[in-house]
């Protein structure tokens, strides 16, 4: 499985003098959120372990693609593309997979919020254990 990893998102600045980054990085990690940042790889993750044509670092440079062309959002692109693609292990149980994918693979709004936090997808119905 290939997975191209970045740790914070590129528009974060460049780390202040120590003092200044301990009392403003609370501050700085609510304006940026990145486990929300994470959990957007976490969700690409899901699909790569889910579908098998995702596996292949070309195949998945492909779907970065196909993801930007649909604005990031995993439900256009499923009406898109998702014919090409065995999404059957996402779809079992009543979909719970593909739902936790669409609310992980999507665009952060203006405030950096959008998709699951990393304690949100936790909360997800597809972690509940089964009765």
């Amino acid at each position: 499985i290939y997975i191209n990893v970045q740790v914070v998102p590129q528009e974060v600045p460049r780390a202040p003098p120590r003092f200044v980054a301990l009392v403003g990085s609370p501050a700085l990690w609510q304006l940026t959120s990145p486990d929300r940042f994470d959990t957007y790889s976490v969700g690409v993750l899901l699909l790569q372990l889910s579908v098998p044509q995702l596996r292949s670092g070309k195949q998945l440079d492909n779907l970065k693609s196909q993801l930007r062309a649909c604005g990031e959002d995993l439900k256009t692109w499923r009406e898109e593309y998702g014919d090409a693609y065995d999404l059957s292990l996402l779809d079992r149980k009543g979909g719970q997979a593909w739902d936790l994918a669409t609310q992980l693979v999507r665009p952060r709004n203006q405030l950096q919020r959008g998709r699951l936090s990393a304690r949100q997808a936790m909360g997800h119905r597809y972690f509940w254990p089964e009765l």
